[in-house]
This record gives C-alpha cells, structure tokens and sequence, in this order.
C-alpha cells in the first residue's frame, strides 16, 4: 500500500472522499480518504476505529474486501484501501428499471444482486427501501 495513483474520485461524504485508485502493483483498488480534521468528536473517531476493527474482521465474497490502511501525516488523513467494486449501486439500478418484482427483492435481501456488484449492506438497504416504499411503488 505504499503508492498509489488517484484515478478519478467516486463519491464525498462529510468526512472525507472515495476514490478509484491504482496501486505500484498494478491492483485497482478504492481508497477511502478521511480528513482528520474534519472529526470533531471522541464518539465521530471511535465510530471510524469500530468500522476499521469491523472490515478487517469480515471476510466473506459477499463483502467488500478490506486491504489494509495508513496515515498520511503530512495532509492529516487516514487512507483506507478496499476492494473496488464496479457495477454501480442499488439505488442507481431501481432507478433504471422503475419496478422491481417484489420476489426479486426478497431474493436480493438473501444474497446480493449479480447485476450490480454490491456486496456490502444490501440485505440492511434492501429491507429498509422495501419498508419505507408505498405498495406498487416500486415492486410490481
């Protein structure tokens, strides 16, 4: 994990930026850089310490795999390196097909969906979309 190339950014959150990143080895991976500076409370650092501890802990196809992390101490950021996964999100793909059959939507929350390529936290995202949609919303 010593060097790595930014390829091109994939989202920013409040803490910090997600990026598409090459590696010296020639791996694609994505990098998750955090602003230091940005953490404001003990609570707001042990939250990112648990998530840390939790990625290196899972290990399973289904999960986005956790290569490792480092510290950039001259631009105060933690730099997190994980698996990239291509395919683009839930919510990009119901967008796409307006309607989903409502067995398709059991099936995912049991195992992710192969069109898509996600693989962390569907089962959790998929049972509160389904939750939170009107009947005939989006499931037909």
């Amino acid at each position: 994990l010593e060097g790595y190339t930014v390829a091109r950014l994939l989202g920013k959150g409040s803490f910090g930026s997600v990026f598409e990143a090459l590696l010296q080895s020639g791996k694609m991976v994505c990098v998750k850089q955090i602003e230091l500076g940005n953490i404001k409370s003990d609570s707001e650092l042990q939250a990112l310490e648990n998530e840390i501890n939790l990625m290196k802990r899972l290990h399973h196809p289904n999960i986005v795999e956790y290569f490792g992390c480092k510290r950039d101490t001259e631009k105060n950021m933690l730099l997190i390196f994980m698996e990239l996964v291509t395919g683009g999100s839930v919510n990009h793909f119901v967008k796409r097909v307006k309607k989903l059959p409502f067995n398709t939507v059991r099936s995912w929350t049991r195992q992710p969906p192969p069109c898509c390529n996600v693989r962390a936290m569907v089962t959790k995202c998929m049972t509160s979309f389904a939750l939170t949609q009107k009947p005939g919303t989006y499931f037909n």
